[in-house]
């Protein structure tokens, strides 16, 4: 039960749950950066389209 005598009342947060959210949201942001750089590059669609070694003989 909290200060106001309601179960539904939102807690305080500790200063490790504070920490920890930053810590989530900074991981966020490496990886969304990490898979912007390791995104296969957008190639040209007009013209021929070359094909693999197995598409070529089916």
């Amino acid at each position: 039960m909290t200060i106001t005598g309601s179960d539904t009342a939102p807690e305080k947060k500790g200063l490790a749950d504070i920490r920890k959210a930053l810590l989530e949201a900074k991981l966020s942001r490496q990886r969304a950066g990490a898979a912007k750089e390791n995104r296969i590059d957008r190639v040209d669609r007009t013209g021929r389209l070359e094909v693999s070694d197995q598409q070529r003989h089916l």
